[in-house]
């Protein structure tokens, strides 16, 4: 997860430890544990973090109203890229189409 991934880098960077040693000093540790080191060593607070970082990144597809140079609007399938929790209900019920099954669409 993003959490085990940014203390893990910061431990080879900042700290100094090796990706083994990191590895080993991360090993069975709770997100509160993972929060404390990165705070107490570091003077780093995770949730200040762009949420790009605690998030990561999402790429999905989803149809959208694209406005014509004619003033008409179309609907068409687009990429978008999110920073966001996928794990909460808003992702999902903002995107629905993603719990069909593809042979459905």
């Amino acid at each position: 997860n993003n959490l085990y991934n940014t203390v893990f880098w910061t431990l080879i960077q900042k700290g100094g430890l090796t990706p083994q040693a990191a590895q080993e000093r991360l090993k069975g540790t709770l997100s509160g544990d993972k929060n404390e080191i990165l705070f107490s060593e570091f003077n780093v607070n995770y949730n200040n973090e762009l949420e790009q970082l605690r998030k990561g990144t999402t790429i999905i597809k989803r149809k959208e109203s694209i406005k014509m140079d004619n003033g008409e609007s179309k609907v068409r399938t687009q990429t978008v890229e999110l920073s966001c929790d996928i794990i909460g209900d808003q992702f999902w019920e903002e995107n629905p189409h993603l719990l069909v099954p593809y042979r459905y669409l």
